[in-house]
C-alpha cells in the first residue's frame, strides 16, 4: 500500500508540474509581440474570403462528402485568439486566452477583423480550454502566414505518419500496418493537414506511437507506461479543441497492447484499467487545472457559473429544441461514413482479411488471445461510450467527432487480425 501511495504522488507531482509548466509556456508566448503575427495573418485572408479560392466557413475540399469538411470557423478562432491584443496583465491574458468576436460564426469575425481597428472589436475569453496550440500557433505566425502554416503541417503530418509506419516495422509490429492504414480513413489525413483544429489531436496521438515504438524498452515498466500515458491525456488537454480526444488513449493503448504484452490475463487487465484511469486522470486533471488558474488569474467573475452552464448544454441530451435520442445521435456520427466510396474501403478490407486467413490456416494457433480479442473489443466500444456522455456536443458537430471512430476501426482491425494465425516466432 505504501508504494502505491508513494506512486500515486508522484502521479499527481507531475500533472501539478504539467499544469504549471503548460501556463508557464502560455505567458512566454502571450508575451511575443502581436504585430508581426497579425500582419501574416491578414496576409492569409484572401485564400480565406473567395478572394483567391472558393473557401469559406465550413468548405467541403470534395463536395457531398462530410468526412472532407473543413473547420475554418475555429481555425478563424484560434487565429483571432492568436492576434488578439489587450492591456490586461500578462497574467490574466495567459489564463483567460481572449479572442475577438461579434459573429456567431469567428469566421466572418476574422474578416471583419481585417478592415476594422481592432481596439473597436469586441473581444472575451474563452478560459474553459487551455489554448495550448497557441505555444506553437504564435510564434509560427510571426515568421509565416496561415497558409505557410498549412503547408508545413502537411509535410509534418507526412513525416509523422512515415515514422510511425517504419516504427512499427522496426518493433516486428507490421501486422498492425494495415490496421492502422484502413483506420486512418475515418480520419481523412488528406483534410487534417488543411486545418489547426483537426490535427491537434492527430498529432498527438501519432507523436504518442512515436514514443511507444522508438523510446527505450526499459523505460515502459508497468510504472512507466502509466506516466506515459498520464502525459498523453495530459498533451491532449493541453492542445486539443475538443475535436476527438479519445483517439490518443484507444490507438496509442492498442500498440502497447501488442509492443508490451503482459505475462498473464490478469496483468493485463490490471494494466488495461491503469493505463485508461491515468489517460483521464491527465486529461481531466490538467483542464481542472486550467479552469483553477483561470479563477485565480482571471477578471472574470462569471466564470465558474459559465463554465458549468457550458459543461451541462454539451453533455445535455437536447440540440436547441430538439430532443436527441442516443439512436439519433449515432446515426448522425456514423452519417458521414454513408457513402459508396467508404462501402468500397469497407469491401475491399473484408476481402482482403479473409485472403489473409485463408492463407494463414497452414500455419500455426496462437495462444492467449482471448484476453486481448475481450480488451481489444472493449476499445472498440468506447467511442459509443464516449458519444453517449457528450451527446450533444457529438451530435452538433459530427462532421469531426466521428473522427473519433478511428479508436473503433483501429481496435476492431486488430481485433479480426488475431485470428490471423503466424509463421512460428511471430506473436
Amino acid at each position: 500500500m505504501k508504494k502505491h501511495l508513494i506512486f500515486a504522488s508522484k502521479l499527481l507531482c507531475i500533472l501539478l508540474c504539467g499544469i504549471i509548466a503548460g501556463y508557464a509556456l502560455l505567458l512566454a508566448v502571450y508575451a511575443l509581440p502581436v504585430a508581426p503575427m497579425a500582419a501574416n495573418v491578414r496576409a492569409s485572408i484572401p485564400a480565406l474570403n473567395g478572394e483567391w479560392s472558393k473557401e469559406d466557413s465550413y468548405e467541403q475540399l470534395i463536395p457531398g462528402y462530410v468526412t472532407t469538411q473543413l473547420d475554418n470557423s475555429t481555425d478563424a478562432a484560434m487565429l483571432l485568439a492568436a492576434v488578439h491584443e489587450s492591456d490586461l496583465p500578462l497574467t490574466t491574458r495567459a489564463a483567460e486566452n481572449h479572442r475577438y468576436h461579434g459573429h456567431a460564426n469567428a469566421y466572418y469575425t476574422l474578416l471583419a477583423w481585417e478592415k476594422a481597428d481592432p481596439a473597436t472589436l469586441e473581444s472575451g475569453p474563452i478560459a474553459r480550454y487551455w489554448h495550448g496550440y497557441l505555444v506553437v500557433l504564435k510564434p509560427l505566425l510571426l515568421v509565416m502566414s496561415y497558409l505557410d502554416i498549412r503547408m508545413v503541417m502537411m509535410m509534418v503530418q507526412s513525416v509523422l505518419l512515415a515514422a510511425v509506419i517504419a516504427g512499427l516495422c522496426r518493433r516486428n509490429l507490421s501486422k498492425l500496418i494495415a490496421p492502422f492504414l484502413l483506420s486512418l480513413l475515418c480520419v481523412t489525413p488528406s483534410v487534417t493537414g488543411f486545418s489547426l483544429q483537426f490535427s491537434t489531436a492527430l498529432y498527438t496521438m501519432l507523436t504518442a506511437m512515436i514514443g511507444l515504438l522508438y523510446l527505450p524498452k526499459k523505460w515502459f515498466s508497468l510504472h512507466g507506461q502509466m506516466i506515459f500515458f498520464l502525459l498523453t491525456g495530459m498533451l491532449t488537454s493541453y492542445v486539443d479543441y475538443l475535436t476527438y480526444p479519445l483517439v490518443t488513449f484507444c490507438v496509442p493503448f492498442v500498440v502497447c497492447l501488442f509492443a508490451y504484452p503482459a505475462v498473464s490475463a490478469k496483468d493485463e487487465w490490471k494494466r488495461a484499467v491503469a493505463l485508461g484511469v491515468c489517460w483521464v486522470a491527465g486529461y481531466l486533471g490538467m483542464w481542472a487545472g486550467k479552469w483553477i488558474l483561470a479563477g485565480i488569474f482571471g477578471s472574470e467573475q462569471w466564470f465558474w457559473p459559465n463554465l458549468v452552464a457550458t459543461i451541462t448544454t454539451r453533455t445535455s441530451e437536447t440540440s436547441g429544441d430538439i430532443e436527441l435520442s442516443f439512436v439519433q445521435v449515432l446515426r448522425m456520427v456514423l452519417s458521414p461514413f454513408f457513402k459508396r466510396a467508404y462501402v468500397l474501403a469497407g469491401f475491399a478490407a473484408v476481402i482482403a482479411y479473409v485472403c489473409a486467413w485463408l492463407r494463414s490456416r497452414r500455419h500455426p494457433a496462437l495462444t492467449g488471445q482471448f484476453t486481448r480479442r475481450v480488451i481489444l473489443l472493449g476499445v472498440a466500444v468506447l467511442p459509443f461510450a464516449w458519444f453517449f456522455c457528450t451527446q450533444n456536443h457529438t451530435y452538433n458537430h459530427a462532421f469531426y467527432t466521428s473522427r473519433t471512430l478511428m479508436a473503433s476501426a483501429f481496435a476492431a482491425a486488430c481485433f479480426c487480425m488475431t485470428f490471423l494465425r503466424a509463421k512460428r516466432g511471430e506473436n
